[in-house]
């Protein structure tokens, strides 16, 4: 099978699933959503990520559900951290939920028109992989009341 395919969604999954096999990443597999599920340590939090070729969009979703909850007094600092990552993010989003106080970070990228090769999945994963793991820690210390908002907004500065 050559490298690069026709971009229908069920070839692009298959380039998917062939990055993740070439590359030795354990994953699981859901054929019926075109995606695949994948666990990644992280350098302090573990991470898991779903990628999913959308069908009639021509999009690959990358998303990863932190595992941290914003009690009722962290909402606001919450949201408030969410939004100053975002404006710093060139690429993905981290979405948070006031109603739950949880976090999803979530990556797009439209394949329309495009050659694709397996470079973009590296590309992809890599970049989401990246940003979670830059930052979930330190909105976890936020969740847990061990960083201020105004501690957090520095260590980013630093970045």
């Amino acid at each position: 099978m050559s490298e690069n395919m026709n971009n229908d969604e069920q070839n692009v999954f298959e380039l998917l699933c062939s990055y993740m096999d070439e590359n030795d990443i354990k994953y699981d597999r859901k054929d019926e959503d075109n995606a695949v599920f994948l666990g990644v340590n992280g350098d302090d939090l573990p991470m898991g990520f779903g990628i999913r070729v959308i069908d009639g969009a021509e999009i690959i979703k990358i998303y990863s559900p932190l595992p941290i909850v914003f009690k009722d007094d962290k909402k606001v600092d919450g949201a408030l951290a969410t939004c100053f990552i975002n404006f710093k993010l060139a690429f993905g989003s981290f979405q948070f939920n006031y109603k739950d106080g949880t976090v999803l970070f979530v990556m797009s990228n439209s394949y329309a028109g495009s050659l694709l090769s397996k470079s973009i999945f590296h590309y992809i994963i890599g970049a989401a992989i990246s940003v979670v793991d830059r930052y979930n820690d330190r909105l976890a210390e936020i969740a847990n009341g061990d960083m201020s908002l105004e501690e957090f907004v520095k260590s980013c500065s630093e970045d």
